[in-house]
């Protein structure tokens, strides 16, 4: 009888082994398909000093034309891109739309600091507002999900301040 509960016991042994296996496989595959589908979420775009403005953007350019600030950026179906701009100087935010990077989150953008509701559309969309406050101010798509930041800076200021 001893024979017949031991081997019991190692069949059920065997079974919560393989349960377990399972499980955890599948928890690892949730969690790398969770953290892909929206990558560098939390993680901040360096900056760095350009020589034409002092600010340059990751993936994003900034120079000043006849008082305005032009900042060209590209559009990405899983993020926006964070820019930097100056406080004062009115902004014309120019985002090329590639073929194939509108989807249905980041279609449409919501600027709350600047009452800027957008829809992209393929090709150059030109955001244009006016950074009165200093700061960081988020930004997201209609949902909320995808988000970056707009940083005002105060003149002279520079972006390691």
């Amino acid at each position: 009888m001893s024979k017949r509960k031991n081997a019991k016991k190692k069949k059920l042994n065997r079974k919560k082994t393989k349960n377990i296996v399972a499980i955890s496989i599948i928890a690892v595959v949730v969690i790398l398909t969770v953290g892909t589908r929206f990558p560098n979420r939390n993680i901040r775009p360096v900056r760095r000093v350009s020589e034409n403005t002092g600010i340059v953007n990751e993936g994003s350019t900034l120079v000043i034309e006849d008082g305005v600030q032009i900042v060209r950026s590209t559009l990405f179906s899983n993020r926006y891109p964070a820019i930097t701009v100056q406080q004062g100087i009115p902004v014309r935010w120019i985002i090329n739309a590639p073929p194939g990077s509108i989807n249905n989150c980041n279609d449409r953008i919501t600027i709350p600091e600047y009452q800027i509701n957008h829809t992209f559309r393929q090709g150059e969309n030109v955001i244009e507002f006016m950074p009165v406050n200093a700061g960081r101010f988020r930004f997201a798509c209609w949902m909320n999900m995808i988000s970056s930041t707009i940083t005002v800076l105060v003149p002279g200021e520079s972006i390691a301040d």
